[in-house]
């Protein structure tokens, strides 16, 4: 049987269309879904650290004029760390004041509203109000300290407003990664018991049911902050062990701490369903004036949290630290603070304005830090 030509053409491009032009398009369906596939994952950095403090010698440095004080400087070689962070909180453990009030430092702080914005521009935008300091000035000293820290443009928790908010609990939508921060105090400097209804203290019963209610509404990781343990004191004491264990049995995800002005260790709790939760007992100090060793540093831990929308599960895809120490001294002739990070390649190329006994406390800080992490056995990515 004879066929035409043009049925031949025909039939081949019937061929060519059917296996090649499908290929050509498949391949574009391809890359749209792996980029899909790609934007339905994402990564979350959580950052945070410990005790923002603000003694007397750290605004005498920072003074410009009356009530006017400068204190970005101090975080200046932080700020690149803070900014690749998707979320910062720090533990303010000071009274922020208004302009006509007294300033004052240890024991009973006072602190220039201006001190907010050295920490904005430190990248930081979570502060935590559960601490033994917030009610140095009463409640009025805090509702003015909440009141300061909204217009300054921060998120809070830990204290509240109004008792009948104290129940209330922070989540945050971090690219669509719901997660709750939870602070707690041991206790307050000031005891009046009217006053502590504003300010989270710790209770096994309502650290359980403030977890209970974050996930009710909605979070996928909780984290909860404490306030606790022994001031200088290198290792986490019973009380602190105890509390943690029912953190973590009452569903926690991840616990960070501050309180001792020291740095303590790390490790991971097993939960009932055998996952663990990682611990960090105290970061240490963010910035104060406590120039001693073990004090005059800390720790900022971060976690990078991953949610596969595709498949919607969540899971922990790395833990880090930035050892940092803090500088007090002159640099080009003026009184400054810095708070510095350490890493061995750094430990090797100080700031000349370093003095000697600088480097070697630095370096002290660096050492002591890396060491007390590992103390438990858990080995943990440094970074820098």
């Amino acid at each position: 049987m004879k066929i035409n030509s043009a049925v031949i053409v025909f039939f081949i491009s019937v061929i060519l269309g059917t296996f090649l032009y499908p290929r050509e398009e498949i391949k574009t369906i391809s890359q749209k879904a792996k980029k899909t596939v790609k934007d339905s994952v994402v990564t979350v950095k959580i950052t945070a650290a410990g005790d923002a403090m603000c003694h007397s010698t750290q605004f005498n440095y920072a003074y410009v004029k009356k009530d006017s004080f400068n204190f970005k400087p101090v975080f200046d070689s932080i700020k690149d760390y803070f900014d690749s962070s998707d979320f910062v909180a720090v533990n303010l453990e000071t009274v922020i004041a208004s302009s006509d009030s007294d300033y004052s430092g240890y024991p009973v702080f006072n602190t220039p509203q201006d001190f907010l914005d050295g920490l904005r521009y430190a990248g930081i935008k979570h502060l935590i109000l559960a601490n033994n300091h917030i009610l140095d000035r009463g409640l009025n000293g805090l509702l003015g300290t909440i009141e300061k820290v909204k217009e300054a443009g921060f998120s809070f928790s830990g204290a509240v407003e109004r008792p009948e908010q104290i129940d209330s609990v922070k989540i945050f939508n971090l690219k669509g990664i719901k997660v709750a921060f939870l602070p707690f105090t041991y206790f307050t400097n000031n005891r009046n018991p009217q006053a502590r209804k504003y300010v989270d203290i710790i209770r096994q019963s309502r650290v359980k049911r403030q977890i209970a209610l974050a996930r009710k509404a909605g979070a996928d990781f909780v984290i909860v902050y404490f306030h606790f343990g022994e001031e200088y004191e290198r290792l986490p004491n019973a009380m602190q062990k105890k509390i943690v264990k029912r953190a973590v049995e009452a569903g926690a995800d991840l616990i960070l701490a501050s309180h001792t002005h020291t740095v303590q260790p790390v490790e991971f709790v097993k939960k009932a369903n055998g996952d663990s939760v990682f611990v960090i007992y105290s970061m240490g100090n963010f910035i104060s004036n406590q120039r001693w060793r073990y004090s005059d540093g800390g720790v900022a831990i971060s976690v990078e949290l991953c949610r596969n929308f595709t498949k919607d599960s969540l899971f922990v895809k790395e833990y880090s630290y930035l050892p940092f120490w803090v500088f007090k001294g002159k640099i080009k002739g003026k009184k400054r603070y810095l708070v510095y990070p350490l890493s061995l390649k750094k430990l090797g190329s100080l700031p000349s304005f370093f003095t000697k006994e600088d480097s070697l406390k630095a370096r002290q800080s660096f050492f002591d830090t890396d060491s007390i992490l590992g103390a438990f056995g858990v080995k943990l990515k440094r970074d820098l």
